[in-house]
């Protein structure tokens, strides 16, 4: 008789077994961790739900007798600290931002998860942490002057760009951090490229821009503008309204049509702006850069940088205007016009003006008039009190920011910008 053999499993039906049980547990842990995940993210969502309502209970409470709670920016922290209780898991980090006592923003971490509101709903749970919170508020060019009032108590950022000088320089940047209180109003002033239209003299880019020039079938550009702010309303060239400015930056000096000669336009400067120059003429024909307590070189009087502008006459010789600045630039004479100077309040090397009274530099540390060239820190405060930490200052023909933050350039073309950031208490 034959003997019955029972044989077992080849390699290759192991194999496969172990492959499809491999699939039902990879399915069978999707479908688990989807459902965690779901009841997580269900989790989260209910709690920052509770959240939300009990902090626009609270500050909406708060606002009936306390001014502070119409709008601001409050912390977890803060909120606990304030009393807010709820139902729910508190989160552990974050903040709230309301407007009109109403939560409008809000960012609320739970443990690893951060879940973020806006406009009235509340985004799925994402790993990580909540960004610092930023509010901008930016400022183009409009001829006029503009207003901020501080929203909140807390520490704000302030950029400036010069406007470029006509065809010319380009205008300088500055950036400073200061503290301010709720409801403080500053005046932004923004500057206006220099003009190039040819059929035109005595014209400058708004806010100290000087005036373009001709000499017969040749023409100068007008400079640019600056871009500063102000503690001080008034027309941009009001001597109280321009000692009241707590930050500068610089516009460039313009060209001219020719091109007969070489140019190279003054850019709007950092401490200093730049010179102008060209071929034509001697040295003395330069544009020089506006500086911290005067002018620069220029040919005649006539011709010199002012404190706030570029000179406002119509100069002979197709020279270009001076930028507008700290202390404008002084327009060339067949050549192109320098750029303005810069200024920050608290920037070692600025020399602010001793009263609102008055174009005098200030008193120095040791009780003398600041000069030129100072690295005694207190010659740069304006006599407001208001400063500036963290400054920094470009030239036009150096590297910065772009508008929008998210790149770089070399000097700023066109007219000018301004932007104000809230970045928190």
């Amino acid at each position: 008789m034959k003997k019955n053999i029972k044989k077992g499993f080849t390699l290759v039906e192991l194999l496969a077994v172990m492959v499809v049980l491999i699939i039902i547990i990879l399915i069978a842990y999707n479908i688990i961790k989807r459902n965690v995940d779901e009841t997580l993210d269900n989790t989260i969502k209910a709690n920052a739900g509770l959240y939300i309502k009990a902090a626009n209970a609270l500050i909406s409470e708060k606002s009936i007798t306390d001014a502070n709670y119409d709008s601001g920016l409050l912390s977890v922290s803060q909120l606990d600290s304030e009393g807010l209780k709820i139902s729910g898991t508190k989160p552990d980090s974050g903040y709230v931002f309301f407007t009109n006592a109403e939560v409008t923003n809000s960012c609320l971490v739970y443990e690893d998860y951060y879940i973020q509101y806006s406009n009235g709903n509340l985004t799925d749970p994402r790993k990580g942490q909540c960004s610092n919170f930023k509010m901008e508020y930016p400022f183009e060019f409009t001829k006029t002057v503009q207003t901020f009032k501080a929203p909140f108590n807390g520490k704000y950022t302030f950029e400036l760009w010069g406007a470029q000088g006509g065809e010319g320089g380009k205008g300088g940047y500055t950036y400073g951090e200061i503290e301010l209180a709720k409801n403080t109003i500053l005046y932004v002033y923004v500057g206006e490229a220099g003009p190039t239209i040819q059929s035109l003299t005595n014209v400058g880019g708004w806010n100290g821009g000087g005036y373009s020039g001709n000499n017969s079938s040749s023409y100068s550009y007008g400079g640019g503008g600056a871009t500063d702010v102000r503690t001080v309303n008034g027309e941009w060239s009001d001597p109280e309204s321009l000692r009241s400015r707590i930050m500068v930056a610089g516009g460039g000096g313009g060209s001219f049509s020719t091109t007969s000669y070489t140019k190279s336009p003054g850019v709007g400067g950092n401490l200093k702006g730049g010179t102008g120059s060209g071929s034509y003429g001697s040295d003395s024909y330069n544009g020089g850069g506006g500086k911290q307590t005067s002018y620069s070189s220029s040919l005649s009087e006539t011709y010199r940088g002012l404190f706030g502008s570029g000179p406002k006459v119509n100069t002979d010789g197709f020279g270009g205007g001076g930028g507008g600045g700290y202390w404008g630039g002084s327009n060339g004479y067949g050549r192109t016009g320098g750029g303005g100077s810069s200024f920050i309040s608290g920037y070692t090397g600025c020399v602010a003006v001793i009263s609102d009274a008055s174009n005098s530099p200030r008193l120095d540390s040791n009780g003398q008039t600041c000069v030129e060239d100072t690295l005694d820190n207190t010659c740069s405060i304006h006599y407001s009190g208001k400063k500036f930490t963290n400054g920094v200052m470009k030239s036009g023909a150096q590297e910065m920011p772009t508008h929008d933050g998210n790149g770089s350039m070399t000097g700023n073309e066109g007219d000018g910008y301004a932007k104000i950031t809230y970045i928190g208490s």
